[in-house]
């Protein structure tokens, strides 16, 4: 996932450079059309982030190996998770 972060009020106006966080994930050839996945890709820092801050996302689907979907994949949605303080999830994935 290659992304770039941008804040509106930080007196630049301008997006990051784009960085990326590398993470594979195997779809079964098989796999029903419009099926739900969770891949943790890994951590982008949040210094200097506050609300209004913008990360805008670009996947790039790999060649695989082995026998390829014969639906072609498509990314419904890429969600975030901002750790911030207790009040919130303590984790990725519980309350």
């Amino acid at each position: 996932m290659y992304y770039s972060i941008g804040c509106p009020d930080n007196g630049i106006n301008q997006f990051s450079a784009e960085a990326y966080l590398d993470a594979e994930l195997t779809i079964a050839s098989g796999a029903l059309d419009k099926s739900v996945y969770y891949l943790s890709m890994g951590t982008i820092s949040g210094v200097g982030l506050k609300t209004g801050c913008q990360v805008k996302t670009r996947i790039k689907r790999i060649a695989g190996t082995g026998t390829e979907p014969t639906a072609n994949p498509f990314l419904g949605m890429v969600g975030l998770h901002y750790q911030m303080d207790t009040l919130g999830s303590r984790q990725l994935s519980t309350k």
